[in-house]
């Protein structure tokens, strides 16, 4: 296991990027107003999606999926057709 890792609130050694997890698609964390950031630390995840979103920082619903919203405790809806 390597030694190196990111500052606190950054992920993804080596690039070491700010926590920018989009909200309305991040499970949310306390501590971290904007959700997801701070909920791993394997050094290179930065988000924990919602079931149904995905994305580096979870902003995009997963196919069969639309209408990402924070109040979507899943994130987007199930396309019905």
């Amino acid at each position: 296991m390597s030694v190196f890792r990111c500052a606190p609130d950054f992920y993804n050694f080596p690039r070491c990027e700010a926590c920018l997890c989009n909200p309305a698609g991040a499970v949310p964390v306390p501590g971290y107003p904007l959700g997801g950031c701070g909920s791993f630390d394997d050094g290179t995840t930065l988000c924990e999606c919602k079931a149904n979103v995905e994305g580096h920082i979870c902003d995009q619903c997963k196919p069969g999926f639309y209408d990402l919203t924070k109040d979507n405790p899943d994130g987007c809806k199930r396309k019905s057709c």
